[in-house]
């Protein structure tokens, strides 16, 4: 499981919450190799490229918000 931190600031026991700032290039691959892939999301302010990294994730659904 890949552990992060939610917006509470409480480490997540049931699911991983991943928050990549700049380098998504450097987390893709740690995200494909986990055992989840049910479901994802994409935040991001820039459409092209939350669209180019939702596109490169292996899950059944993405979702992607971009404000």
């Amino acid at each position: 499981m890949l552990r992060g931190t939610c917006t509470s600031g409480r480490p997540t026991r049931d699911w991983p919450v991943l928050r990549v700032a700049d380098d998504a290039e450097a987390i893709l691959p740690a995200v494909n190799r986990g055992p989840y892939g049910l479901t994802s999301a994409v935040f991001g302010r820039d459409l092209d490229r939350t669209l180019a990294v939702a596109g490169r994730l292996r899950a059944g659904q993405v979702t992607v918000d971009h404000r």
